[in-house]
């Protein structure tokens, strides 16, 4: 008896890639499931153990301290815990579609604050059980917290969302902190770094608009010179942290600079018609203009001569080998304009 052996084909190869792209799916979503379960699963039972060892102290002080009988101290716990909790889950609700929520995170830290003051006052009398008592509330709550940011993080990577998150160290300049925080508030659109841009730019423009104020001044005194250079100084050190190099940027400080300049000749515009105003708006410094220079102020390649190349230069003589003319800044009404001689 002859015995034929089945030999198994292997797949297409389309089924093939689509077998590995189902795998190398399931290996994604399962590396990045486990973590968030492992998280929320510590996040949990920690939340637990701090609730009830929390319960403890308000139980006892609604039944000590505020007199309360039963089930009066059990309803004060679930109050303020289920307080915090309701706030907890609008705030993870919110991180979920990454967008702020400040009044629910000031409600949860106040709840947790008045959890820890009440869990201090009834603590028992003996080393160190105030503060454990009193640090249980602040320490879930702090987990919370890094839980929510890490969600909040997430949701904008995947989404592709703005990054509206400034730096720790931006404290470091607590007024440029609370301007582009308003700058943020004021457009949910808008990411951090145009918004830190922004400021800095304003601020710049500012300086160099109170440096040009000084400049102008008819007072030749020693406070006025004084008064001027602290406002070159400061003019300087705006610039320099605008980043005033870049043409944008540049476009954006000058343009600033101009409408504080001509600030007066905009109230007194006729305004009958739209003449006026399309005149002003077309007279506003552009960035293109600023783009344009900039490219033009590098070096022109060499203009060779007939006969001659580039590759062969040596067999040129150097007094035939000639450059484009370079752009000249020529004043027009006290501002300079990128010209081609």
């Amino acid at each position: 008896m002859e015995v034929t052996k089945r030999h198994d084909r292997p797949p297409p190869c389309g089924q093939q890639r689509a077998d590995a792209a189902d795998s190398t799916s399931r290996r994604r979503i399962a590396r990045d499931v486990l973590p968030v379960a492992a998280q929320y699963g510590l996040l949990g039972g920690f939340a637990a153990v701090a609730a009830g060892i929390s319960a403890q102290g308000l139980i006892g002080f609604a039944r000590d301290n505020m007199g309360l009988r039963w089930p009066w101290p059990y309803l004060l716990f679930f109050a303020l815990d289920g307080a915090a909790g309701v706030c907890a889950v609008l705030l993870m609700r919110r991180a979920a579609r990454a967008e702020t929520a400040i009044a629910p995170r000031l409600a949860v830290w106040g709840l947790v604050a008045a959890s820890a003051v009440f869990n201090w006052t009834h603590a028992p009398h003996h080393p160190a059980a105030r503060q454990a008592f009193a640090l249980m509330p602040v320490i879930a709550a702090t987990l919370f917290e890094f839980s929510l940011r890490e969600t909040a993080r997430e949701t904008r990577r995947t989404h592709g969302h703005p990054d509206r998150r400034l730096p720790p160290l931006a404290w470091l300049r607590p007024a440029e902190r609370i301007r582009v925080q308003l700058q943020l508030a004021a457009d949910p659109a808008l990411p951090a770094e145009a918004a830190v841009r922004r400021v800095r730019a304003d601020l710049a423009a500012k300086r160099l608009y109170q440096l040009r104020q000084a400049l102008h001044a008819d007072s030749p005194s020693s406070a006025a010179t004084r008064r001027t250079r602290r406002a070159e100084r400061k003019a300087c050190a705006a610039l320099t942290r605008a980043r005033f190099a870049d043409p944008d940027i540049a476009a954006l400080v000058l343009r600033q600079v101009q409408v504080l300049t001509i600030t007066p000749a905009l109230a007194s515009l006729d305004y009958v018609t739209a003449d006026a105003a399309h005149t002003a708006i077309g007279n506003l410094i552009a960035a293109d203009i600023f783009r344009t220079a900039h490219a033009s102020w590098h070096t022109p390649p060499p203009i060779w001569p007939p006969g001659c190349h580039k590759t062969a230069a040596k067999k040129c003589p150097a007094s035939t080998v000639t450059r484009s003319p370079m752009p000249a800044l020529v004043p027009v009404d006290g501002v300079k304009t990128v010209t081609r001689s």
